[in-house]
């Protein structure tokens, strides 16, 4: 860890086991203590009243993305699609300023949680599932963009052959659909013999299997079920072959993105479209909330309302939520996983209180690094 990280980390550490000071009160019944962690970097508490049930606790870090020595970027549980860590964990592994808990995931998979959405990291796509919601990305030059990607891939044959498009990027293969897989999903695809796979190695096909097949660390497996249309487009061993990946109008030079939702606010007004996209039952009814928003100048808001606790904060819905970014000065700002998923890391340790009573192990987390 570089010297002046671990300093920065050493001296968050210090302020924040220290009593926080009370540096601010917004209105009546408001209070607010801060804490610089690092140049760029400050955690914020907040105690205040939103949506008439009494007190509510909110923590929160501001990041200024104009300092370019500053990244933000998701981070996956044990670098593997599917598994979970604690974000505090995953924060301490990265040696990370920050982090809070990301994308939902599926809790009622039996074996592996896959995350939601779309998740991209350095630049390379590391999941794509279906589901269309609200999702936010990063430029190399710490420019925040919200929004609802559109991911269009393709495998690119040699001239004069037609390409195969990609339907979705490590999770499981459905019917006639087309899946690449990453040495990130693991060592094989785990795939049925029903259909084709095409296992590339540093831009050349090097085999042409039924199912299951391991994948490559230098490389990919691109799997087809038996009854894609692509499975009469199939490469030679030897070919060598490209990926290209497009997320649409609006997220070209996007580096880093992870998916959310619902969007909370868009052009500073409240934009809360649940239904749309796809939330339902009880995830509508107040609970802890994380979110991500970004103020008019740049600066990235990383919040988390406690909830579930009684006489303490018992949460917000996600339309309070938005009023509560709007207030914090966002103008553009999305919700991430809720409920017992909630959790805010700063300056080496979990700053809010997780509504199970210890912190629940997550699919991914959004962390705050040195460039």
């Amino acid at each position: 860890m570089p010297v002046k990280l671990r300093f920065c980390l050493a001296a968050a550490v210090l302020l924040l086991l220290s009593a926080l000071v009370r540096v601010d009160a917004a209105d009546a019944g408001t209070k607010k203590w801060s804490k610089k962690l690092c140049n760029g970097v400050s955690y914020y508490h907040l105690r205040t009243y939103v949506g008439g049930r009494g007190e509510q606790h909110v923590h929160y870090l501001k990041v200024d993305m104009n300092n370019k020595s500053l990244v933000v970027r998701p981070a996956l549980a044990h670098g593997t699609v599917g598994r979970l860590e604690t974000v505090g964990a995953l924060a301490k592994r990265h040696g990370a300023i920050g982090a809070i808990n990301a994308t939902f995931f599926d809790t009622a998979a039996k074996h592996r949680k896959w995350p939601v959405g779309l998740i991209m990291i350095d630049g390379r796509l590391l999941n794509k599932t279906i589901l269309y919601r609200t999702a936010v990305g990063f430029t190399a030059g710490n420019g925040v963009v919200f929004g609802v990607p559109r991911m269009e891939g393709r495998l690119i044959r040699s001239q004069g052959h037609p390409f195969i498009a990609v339907w979705g990027i490590n999770r499981p293969r459905k019917v006639n659909e087309v899946i690449m897989y990453t040495p990130e999903y693991g060592t094989t695809t785990g795939t049925r013999l029903q259909g084709r796979e095409i296992v590339v190695r540093q831009g050349k096909v090097i085999a042409v299997l039924d199912g299951n097949s391991v994948i490559p660390q230098d490389g990919y497996v691109l799997s087809l079920d038996g009854g894609s249309s692509a499975m009469r487009n199939l490469p030679d061993i030897g070919e060598s072959v490209q990926t290209q990946f497009s997320l649409g109008e609006g997220w070209e030079g996007v580096l880093q993105a992870l998916t959310g939702g619902p969007r909370l606010l868009k052009d500073g007004r409240i934009w809360v479209r649940s239904k749309q996209e796809g939330f339902r039952g009880g995830i509508l009814s107040p609970t802890s909330r994380s979110a991500i928003g970004v103020t008019a100048d740049n600066r990235l808001l990383l919040v988390v309302v406690d909830g579930r606790r009684k006489g303490y904060s018992t949460g917000v819905t996600f339309t309070e939520l938005a009023r509560l970014m709007r207030g914090m000065g966002a103008v553009e700002a999305m919700g991430l996983d809720s409920g017992g998923s909630s959790t805010l890391y700063a300056g080496g340790r979990i700053v809010n209180r997780p509504s199970d009573g210890a912190q629940r192990p997550v699919s991914n987390a959004l962390i705050v690094m040195r460039r």
